[in-house]
Parts: structure tokens; sequence; C-alpha cells
């Protein structure tokens, strides 16, 4: 009993298999608490239970035991519950297999232990998606939204400085659309500061030539 509770089974109980494999009789049987509490009951001694309604595979594991003197160990699943009962045998004063005593242990710690897996891959999960979505917005800023802005606010500086620029374009060096729309603006500002610098050359030679003209006459 102290070892079904503290083990957290939910039986151990040995039996004796009939030699046709019809009927098993009970030898002892320990119930976990728990299930005392839940409704189960404690077989007594003696009782004899019938085989006949259990499937192939349940007859052949218990012939596994007695004939082989192996153990086996086989799941349960009865909806949201279920156990999983390992057999072994147990051999007598002549070396052969005289019972079976077998553990049942209930589904719960292994529900659990899927519980914290899920528990673990879930968050994992969501860890490295936001960590994703941190990344693909580093590279979407860096590559895309911070260029962007770096043009828009050239061009605004262009038209309100006759044409100057601070020197941010010079920081994009991609070779995309947005590349060869910052080259454009360079372009752009190179080539209105030229034909300001020239229409200036121009108008002070006019106006020299103007100047001689009027001390000529």
């Amino acid at each position: 009993d102290t070892l079904t509770n503290t083990s957290d089974l939910a039986y151990i109980y040995v039996s004796v298999i009939s030699p046709d494999y019809k009927s098993r009789t009970y030898v002892f049987d320990t119930v976990n608490k728990l299930s005392l509490e839940a409704g189960s009951k404690v077989i007594p001694f003696g009782t004899v239970s019938s085989l006949e309604e259990k499937d192939e595979e349940y007859i052949n594991n218990l012939k596994l035991v007695i004939e082989e003197g192996k153990s086996y160990t086989s799941f349960t699943y009865k909806g949201e519950g279920g156990h999983v009962t390992t057999a072994l045998p147990l051999f007598g004063t002549d070396g052969k297999v005289t019972a079976i005593m077998s553990i049942v242990k209930p589904m719960n710690e292994i529900k659990e232990h899927r519980r914290n897996f899920l528990r673990s891959i879930i968050i994992s999960a969501t860890i490295l998606t936001l960590l994703f979505i941190a990344l693909y917005a580093f590279l979407l800023y860096m590559g895309i939204i911070r260029p962007i802005l770096f043009v828009t606010y050239e061009t605004s500086h262009l038209a309100e400085h006759h044409g100057e620029l601070t020197g941010l374009l010079k920081k994009i060096h991609h070779r995309n659309e947005i590349g060869k729309l910052a080259k454009s603006v360079e372009k752009m500002s190179h080539d209105m500061n030229k034909y300001i610098e020239d229409l200036t050359q121009a108008t002070a030679e006019k106006e020299r030539l103007s100047a001689e003209l009027n001390v000529a006459t």
C-alpha cells in the first residue's frame, strides 16, 4: 500500500493464471488511496476473474510471461484517462512461473510530461516567431523604409536650399529602385548646382560686357 501511494501507482496486484488462460485468481491487490476515494475497490484474496472477454493480444502477453518468463508493458486508454501496465513473472521454488505481478501506472504523469512538452514547444515557437518578426522588421526598415526616409528628407532639403543636399544619400548603397532613385536625386542636385553656377557666371559675364559697353558709350 505504501509503495503504491508513494510511487503514484494506480494498482499493484498479483494473480495466478489458469492453465487454459480463461481466468485469473487474485492473490492480493493494492489500490492507490486517490483511486479508492474515486470509487475503486480492492479485489479480495481468492477472487476469480474471467479472461474469456480479453482479446488475443492480451492472452498472448500473458503467455509471454507464464511460458517464457518475460515481462511486457501495455497501454490502456479510456477517454481522458488511461494506464500503463507492466507485468512481471514471479518464480516459485521450482524455478517455474507461478504468478504474475502487475504494476499499473496512471497516464497522469505522462500527460503532464506531454503538457510540459507542448508548453515548451509553444513558448519556443512564439519566441522564434517574435525574433523572426523583429528581424524582418529590422531588415525592412534598413532596406526600404530608412532609405525612403533619406530620399524624402533630401528632396525636401534640396527644394528648400536651392539644390543643396546634406549627404544622407551617400549612405544608401542599394542597387535596387531605391538606390537608383537616390543616385538620380544626387545627379539632379549636381546638375542643378552646375546650372546655377553656369547661370551665375553667364549673368556676371553679361553684366561685365554691359558695363564695358556703357563705358565705351
